[in-house]
């Protein structure tokens, strides 16, 4: 009942999810199996549908080849990178062009990022009515909520698991990691290949 009469107050501009995909009906289906194989943690499926030469890094990339010997010693590596996909291909995303090459891009936290605001100083609020608190400690009464906006951060002030946001202009608190996205995270480029089918080409994180 208290949550109920929070003020949904944000600094930032409005920043809800933009999903490009269900508008196209091959892309829809492609990207729906790939989220249910790894959901299974059916990687051949997924695997299937990396392309020979994805981009992975930012330093020297090898081959897909080379990226499943990597996995076959680290098997958790593999694990983490079909779980960092998985969360981009919940989140949206838009159909970009580079190169006259069409590619969907996710989510669309990176695909629709605004440039006025600095990617590493700010955040994307990815919840509905995210708690913020005045202390790091869910077991306190919150002050407000905030909803998929974008907000400032300052990492002057730390505490594992949260991030210190300026949730109205100049006033300051904390919100738990799992309601913030930054617009460096992960990031999934999908390109369809001559089969007619989608590949992954890169998926990259950082800048």
């Amino acid at each position: 009942m208290l949550l109920a009469a929070l003020a949904f107050m944000t600094v930032g501009p409005d920043f809800p999810p933009i999903d490009e995909g269900v508008n196209d009906v091959q892309f829809a289906e492609f990207r729906r199996n790939l989220i249910g194989s790894i959901e299974k943690r059916n990687y051949e499926w997924a695997i299937a549908r990396l392309a020979f030469d994805i981009k992975y890094s930012f330093g020297d990339n090898l081959s897909k080849r080379d990226l499943l010997k990597v996995w076959e010693l680290q098997p958790q590596l593999r694990d983490q990178f079909f779980a960092d996909l998985l969360e981009c291909l919940k989140l949206g995303g838009q159909f970009k062009k580079y190169d006259d090459k069409t590619y969907f891009v996710a989510p669309y936290v990176f695909s629709a990022w605004p440039e006025e605001f600095d990617a590493f100083e700010h955040f994307a609020v990815i919840t509905v009515g995210a708690k913020v608190f005045a202390k790091p400690d869910e077991s306190t009464t919150p002050i407000t909520t905030i909803s998929q906006t974008i907000v400032r951060f300052d990492v002057s002030e730390t505490a594992e698991s949260w991030h210190w946001i300026e949730y109205e202009p100049d006033k300051w608190a904390w919100i738990r990691d799992k309601d913030l996205r930054s617009p460096i995270d992960h990031r999934a480029h999908f390109l369809k290949n001559h089969q007619d089918s989608y590949v992954l080409q890169s998926f990259l994180a950082g800048d």
